[in-house]
């Protein structure tokens, strides 16, 4: 009989645990198929995290994922460990050595090649991800070892290799199962209201919703076909509104159609609505006014107007000699909506150059103007 595949049936080694996990091989027996095992085990798990990330973030962060990596990993090891009869301390052992050396190769590969079906968020923590390689190393060999211990200990049982195959694959079944019954059936949920406010940077929706569950996630479709998602945390459900950012294109806004879908953990919509934005916010001076109010303050009130067609964070500054910024404020301005700020200045601040003094109206974080008005002072 073969001895690769009658290991377990010698009662006096099976006594002896190193021999027992060693099993008459010597060190580096079936080192490449272990490297290419390993190596597997860290490939799949990253292309699944790079394609479908903007899926899973909302429902897991890093350290659930791998867990989740670790299990799954870990029990189709020990289904090829069996199956293949392979060294279990090799195996082991490439598990420990490689996953660190091999996640950074394939992240120096995806800069060099801007290979974006590799970039994900695995590797914000490359030790953890390389952690939970070891782990699933750890977990098929020492599955191995206890199918073994039971096929000697218990002869009724089936054979060892037969007995891992069903039940790691019963296993691997259980948790797709109970992933599916876990999101089979998406709770009763609807989208109330949308509203949208601009900053030069980023796109705030507040999304109005009638939900009773965390299940469900945003997802916010930009006019370049962009997708931002997000899920409700329990305070969200609780207050019925959650705001989505969306990143602002590099030196421009977003002006187009924006879809805003209500979807479950498989991607299904249950419900959604859009929102068309054709100009932003546009700011506007219509008028600067001066008051003295003491010998020598000056106050000057500067109304501003969103003439757009989207609220704008807006910020309202006064500027000096040499363009130097003297004061400013923010507030939120809707469409068609106006605003008074109010700034002192003092004849004594060597900054308030008469012939220099500016009210100057933005989006917040832009590096240009909308609007800017000289402040005459020649009757004060």
């Amino acid at each position: 009989m073969d001895s690769r595949s009658d290991r377990a049936a010698d009662p006096e080694r099976a006594a002896d645990p190193l021999t027992r996990l060693r099993a008459g091989r010597e060190p580096g027996d079936d080192l490449v198929p272990a490297l290419a095992l390993v190596i597997a085990g860290v490939l799949v798990p990253l292309f699944v995290a790079a394609r479908y990330e903007g899926h899973l973030e909302p429902y897991l962060d890093l350290k659930e994922y791998s867990i989740l990596v670790a299990l799954g990993v870990g029990l189709v090891f020990w289904l090829l460990v069996e199956g293949f009869d392979l060294d279990r301390v090799t195996v082991f052992g490439t598990a420990i050595i490689a996953p660190i050396p091999v996640t950074i190769a394939v992240g120096l590969l995806a800069v060099v090649l801007e290979l974006a079906r590799l970039d994900s968020f695995v590797f914000d923590e490359l030790f953890l991800y390389s952690l939970a390689i070891t782990a699933a190393g750890a977990l098929a060999v020492g599955l191995s070892l206890l199918t073994e211990q039971l096929s000697i200990r218990h002869p009724r049982l089936p054979e060892r290799r037969r007995m891992a195959l069903t039940v790691g694959a019963m296993a691997l079944f259980g948790i797709g199962a109970g992933v599916g019954i876990r999101y089979a059936r998406p709770p009763s949920a609807s989208l109330e209201d949308v509203r949208v406010h601009y900053s030069a940077a980023e796109a705030s929706f507040s999304v109005f919703l009638d939900i009773d569950s965390t299940d469900l996630h945003v997802a916010v479709v930009a006019p370049d076909e962009t997708i931002t998602r997000d899920q409700p945390f329990e305070t969200e459900v609780e207050r019925d509104w959650m705001m989505v950012r969306v990143a602002q294109p590099r030196g421009s806004l977003y002006r187009g159609q924006f879809e805003i879908r209500l979807g479950t953990f498989w991607g299904n919509t249950v419900d959604s609505m859009s929102i068309s934005v054709e100009d932003g916010p546009v700011l506007s001076i219509r008028r600067v006014e001066t008051e003295q109010t003491r010998p020598s303050e000056i106050v000057v009130t500067a109304t501003v107007e969103n003439v757009g067609d989207v609220t704008g964070m807006t910020a309202v500054g006064l500027r000096g000699a040499g363009d130097n910024r003297l004061d400013s404020t923010t507030v939120s301005l809707e469409p068609g909506a106006t605003t008074d700020t109010r700034f002192t200045i003092y004849r004594d601040d060597r900054e308030t150059d008469r012939d220099e003094l500016f009210v100057t109206a933005r989006l917040e974080g832009a590096e240009t103007e909308d609007d800017r008005r000289r402040v005459d002072l020649s009757e004060e």
